[in-house]
């Protein structure tokens, strides 16, 4: 499971790592990636956790959370999900 939230108030790398630090401190939290010039945090998660919890993490650490959004995990057309490369995060396309 994803999740992409857009972050007002960011201006530096001290920022992403306040954010960042915040995110992956949530229990359920397994990756956090947060990108300055997007002003998003990517985050993949173990198992739910609610949008309402990211929205009081960031905004307790002086940041204003925009949009939080799901982010689709399908897998591709004409793609196998046994040939999914999580070392890479791509498919390799099924044998016909």
């Amino acid at each position: 499971m994803k999740k992409k939230i857009n972050i007002e108030g960011m201006t530096c790398g001290h920022c992403v790592g306040r954010v960042n630090k915040a995110l992956s401190a949530i229990d359920g939290v397994s990756e956090v990636d947060v990108n300055l010039d997007e002003k998003m945090a990517t985050i993949t998660m173990e198992r739910e956790v609610s949008d309402e919890q990211f929205k009081t993490e960031i905004e307790d650490t002086g940041y204003k959370v925009v949009e939080i959004e799901s982010v689709s995990e399908r897998i591709p057309r004409g793609f196998a999900a046994g040939n999914f490369n999580r070392y890479n995060n791509t498919f390799c396309r099924r044998e016909r």
